[in-house]
């Protein structure tokens, strides 16, 4: 629609929200890039924390890098603090359940003490992440999916955050039919809840997709925090995105670990983004900042560059030469062949089909970068089985010539496969 465009700007070009992961499947920063080339014109990626790719094109040459060596504010970086939950195990496993430490409450209370505001990061929606019973060991899992459902206090309610489908909160188990049925994995409704008991009097606002469920409502959770109308807001991703709120002098991260745990080989890389970003939240305008990271397994060397016992660059250098050897992005095209269908045998044995068609047009060099199949993550999703396969191929050329072979497979045998070019999500 430009009639003289001149530049384009790409703002937090890591941010993994960029791929589009549903129906028509892209990454927006190499269509900018793309976009670009074709208008001859330059292309801005800007971001504290950026992607390997953009890394890796710098390396390459084909890109310039500019650095911003400092706050655009001038203000030092917050101070990083550990809380091992080996420790400092979680207070509260009487009565008041929470999933936060003696030191970060106490760094909680002092902070509401100084009429300063608190970010409390949480990846985690619901109540509880699953229910269990405690005589048998049995969790409710969806119908449809292979996936438990999560609980949702307010509403006495289970959804699947996958198909979203809900029940009622069940009062016995289905299984030995046994009472004793608790909550497991604490989300952000239960930590709002926790933050209530334990820190008095202290206003709370959630942010997340199950309390923002349109843009209005998100400027009236940022404005209402802004205005100093609550003193803590908890958050998931949502709380990542580059926000200033100039009284935030305290951010505390749930399970830090747990971000590390991902089965993903862009985990790491993902971690230290997001770690950064959020801690990136706290002191940004006159008052000094403290980020508090809890977890079990602080050891990790993510961790490290946040404290400044590792280099970030040094770390970079290491996760791209780990990607050469494996062949993975940035050095290869990444693609996964998902297969779906309703019979579960069916949609195994058609994807190990699919394997043995894709193999007549490889070297035995490229068979060895083919991957699977195997099951989904999420094996089972709105009663249909899920079968991946994946290959790194070391050319552009060369994945369509895949697909277009997988994709005239999957049309003779009646089988839905989705082609899904450097999947962010498993």
């Amino acid at each position: 629609p430009f009639q003289n465009l001149g530049l384009i700007v790409v703002d937090e070009e890591h941010d993994q929200t960029y791929k589009q992961e549903e129906r028509f499947r892209y990454q927006a920063r190499d269509l900018a890039l793309y976009r670009a080339k074709q208008a001859k014109i330059p292309v801005i990626l800007g971001s504290a924390t950026p992607s390997l790719e953009t890394v890796q094109r710098v390396k390459d040459g084909r890109a310039t890098q500019l650095h911003l060596r400092n706050r655009f504010s001038q203000k030092p970086l917050p101070t990083i603090h550990l809380i091992s939950l080996l420790d400092e195990p979680p207070v509260g496993a009487g009565t008041v359940r929470t999933p936060l430490s003696e030191p970060v409450i106490r760094a909680m209370q002092e902070t509401l003490n100084r009429k300063e505001q608190i970010l409390v990061f949480l990846n985690r929606r619901g109540f509880s992440q699953f229910i269990l019973c405690q005589s048998c060991g049995w969790v409710k899992k969806c119908s449809q999916c292979s996936i438990s459902m999560t609980h949702y206090h307010k509403r006495a309610e289970l959804r699947c955050h996958v198909c979203g489908i809900k029940e009622r909160l069940p009062t016995q188990c289905e299984e030995c039919h046994g009472s004793e049925i608790f909550g497991m994995g604490s989300g952000t409704e239960s930590l709002e809840e926790d933050l209530k008991m334990v820190l008095n009097g202290a206003e709370i606002l959630r942010l997340d997709r199950d309390q923002v469920t349109s843009q209005k409502r998100l400027e009236e959770v940022l404005g209402d925090f802004r205005e100093l109308k609550a003193n803590i807001l908890i958050g998931t991703q949502m709380l990542v995105k580059g926000h200033d709120f100039p009284k935030v002098t305290c951010v505390v991260v749930i399970s830090a670990d747990m971000l590390l745990k991902w089965p993903d080989f862009r985990a790491s890389e993902r971690a230290l983004q997001t770690l950064i970003q959020v801690s990136g939240r706290a002191g940004r305008a006159e008052l000094p900042g403290h980020v508090y990271l809890q977890g079990y397994d602080l050891e990790h060397p993510v961790i490290k560059i946040l404290t400044g016992e590792l280099d970030q660059a040094s770390f970079l250098e290491e996760e791209l030469e780990l990607r050469r050897m494996l062949f993975y992005p940035p050095f290869s095209r990444f693609v996964r062949y998902r297969f779906e269908h309703e019979s579960e045998a069916f949609c195994r044995k058609t994807s190990e089909q699919a394997v043995i068609e894709l193999r007549k047009t490889l070297t035995p060099e490229l068979e060895s970068r083919l991957m699977g199949p195997s099951e989904a993550l999420l094996f089972r999703a709105q009663n249909r089985y899920r079968y991946d396969l994946y290959f790194k191929a070391p050319t552009a050329e060369l994945l369509f010539r895949a697909s277009r072979r997988i994709k005239a497979f999957a049309q003779e045998v009646l089988i839905d496969v989705v082609v899904d070019v450097d999947p962010y999500n498993s």
